[in-house]
Order: C-alpha cells, then structure tokens, then sequence
C-alpha cells in the first residue's frame, strides 16, 4: 500500500515553523487511544516529518493563513496518528511482529525516493533537513511500520477467505459477470485534416500503426496508445466513445476534430459484451471482497476502540 498525502499537507510547513523548537505544553495530552496517549510532543513531531517529506510546499503556501486553518490542519493531522496508533495495537494483539530486514529496506527505500524526488539527490540536504527538524531514525520508521503492519492485518483478515465466500460475493453483485463491449484504440494527432485523412486511407489499406508512424514524413508524429475502453469509460470525452462505438465494423477508425487538431483514432481491437464465467472474475472479486473485509475490520477499531480528542 502506498501513503496518501492528506489535503491538509499545504499548511504543514506553517505548523513546523512554530513547532520545530517545541513548545510549553509538548507534553500535554491531546487524545487518547485505548490506553495510549498522544501527547503535543508526539504531534509536533509528526508534522515535522510531514515537512520533511514535502520540502516544496514551501513555495506554495501563502503567507497569513487563517488560526481556523491552522486548527484543523492539526486535527487531520491528528486524525491520522490515531489511525497510525489503532493499527499498531491491533498488530501487537494478533502477535503480528514487524520484520526489522522489511522495515529497514522500507524505510531505506523511502529516504532514497525523498532524497531524489525532493532534493535534488542530496543526501547531505537532506539528512540537513532532518537535524533541522530534529527527526530520529524512529521517526523516519513510523511511516513505513505504518505501511508493514496495515499489510499484515490485510494479509490476516483475507486469510479466512473461502472459495464458498467469493462464490456468494458474485452472486450478491452480478455486475462482476458482466463484461461490457470494449475497443483497444489508438489515437495519432495531425494539424491538417488531409494528412489526417491520408493517414486514415493508408491503415484502411493494411498498414500497421508501427509502419505509419516509423515511415512518415511527419516529424515526431507518434500513436498514443488508449488502451481497451468503453462506452462507459470516464477518462474518455463522450463525443469520442460516441463515434466509436457507433462504427460500422469495417471502418476500423474515424477522424474527429478537436482544437487545431485532427485526431486519428484507430480500432486494434474488440471484445463483445458477455457474462463471464466465475473462474474469469474469481480474482477481481477476491479483491474486491478483501478491501470490503479490511474496510469494515477498521471500521470495528474506531467504534469500539476507547477513542477520546481533548483538545
């Protein structure tokens, strides 16, 4: 699984200005979970390593921002070290250990992602960043642990899985067996219709998309390949899946203009509408039920996990 920033990030840095040289009131309680507490000191730090982690949005944050923002920045914030907090007691009570040889290459692995994703491949920035910050090798650790348990608990709650469940799970939602007509389409841009409309005659006449694009004279014209798509696809513009879809069988493609384009999309591809045996969808539906499982799995630790914000 991979981390998902929280909207909030952008005022991060606002916060680490006042708490990177703490704080009277660093170990002042700010929630409880079960019997843990997080403390003011606990959060602090967190927010420091959220700054860590995003060292551009410096750039981007404006000046002023509101106490009200600053608030429930904090309280996301918040948010997420009790999730961090819930998932670590669940790992420990089912005796789910995490392996020190998979948290250290995690952890190594995140660094060297931040190093080069974030300064410029300077290690020596970076670990400058973090004394700055005042992190420790734990801190950098929480996010990977994080990430290393959350998958042992998936990897638990999946293991009670049966055949006979998936087999009832598809039988709930038929939609699974249902496969609708797809198209595997190419698209190639021209700024002239005519060249357009050549190039259209010349596929229409057997030539590959390879042959087109390696042969022309065109520079740097290149296919962009769409994928299998349907008419229910949302990341194509209706007008699009329209003209598609309502092709006769031989034409093989169409030309539709768009802008100071003429865009060439050609049909490699096609697959009927059908109901698909179970065999076919068993996979995709284990899926499905496993984030169903572990979806409602945490759900059960915040409603009845003791959870208390004080502040």
């Amino acid at each position: 699984m991979r981390w998902r920033w929280n909207p909030w990030l952008r005022l991060v840095l606002i916060l680490a200005l006042f708490l990177v040289g703490g704080c009277a009131g660093a170990d002042d309680p700010l929630a409880r979970v079960n019997e843990e507490t997080i403390t003011r000191r606990e959060l602090d730090r967190f927010i420091n390593l959220m700054g860590l982690c995003n060292p551009e949005l410096e750039a981007i944050i404006e000046a002023g921002a509101e106490d009200s923002d600053l608030h429930q920045a904090e309280r996301e914030f918040l948010q997420i070290l009790i999730n961090i907090k819930l998932v670590n007691q669940e790992a420990k009570r089912l005796s789910l250990p995490v392996d020190s040889l998979a948290l250290a290459q995690k952890t190594e692995t995140l660094v060297d992602d931040l190093v080069r994703t974030h300064y410029g491949g300077s290690a020596e920035q970076f670990h400058r960043k973090r004394e700055q910050l005042k992190l420790s090798d734990e801190d950098l650790a929480l996010i990977p642990r994080y990430e290393l348990q959350l998958q042992s608990l998936f990897d638990y709650i999946s293991a009670s899985l049966t055949e006979d469940d998936l087999v009832q799970f598809v039988e709930e939602n038929p939609h699974l067996l249902q496969q609708e007509a797809s198209l595997q389409v190419y698209r190639i841009s021209f700024l002239h219709e005519q060249q357009a409309g050549d190039a259209l005659e010349q596929l229409q006449q057997g030539k590959s998309i390879e042959s087109l694009t390696s042969q022309s004279q065109i520079p740097g014209l290149e296919a962009e390949s769409l994928g299998w798509i349907t008419a229910e696809d949302p990341f194509v513009d209706a007008e699009v899946k329209e003209l598609l879809f309502s092709l006769p069988q031989d034409a093989g493609g169409a030309i539709l203009e768009s802008g100071d384009y003429y865009h060439l999309y050609w049909i490699v591809g096609s697959k009927p509408a059908r109901i698909l045996e179970f065999a076919e969808v068993k996979e995709q539906a284990l899926l499905y039920k496993q984030y169903i499982l572990f979806q409602d799995y945490f759900n059960v630790l915040w409603s009845e996990g003791a959870i208390e914000i004080l502040h």
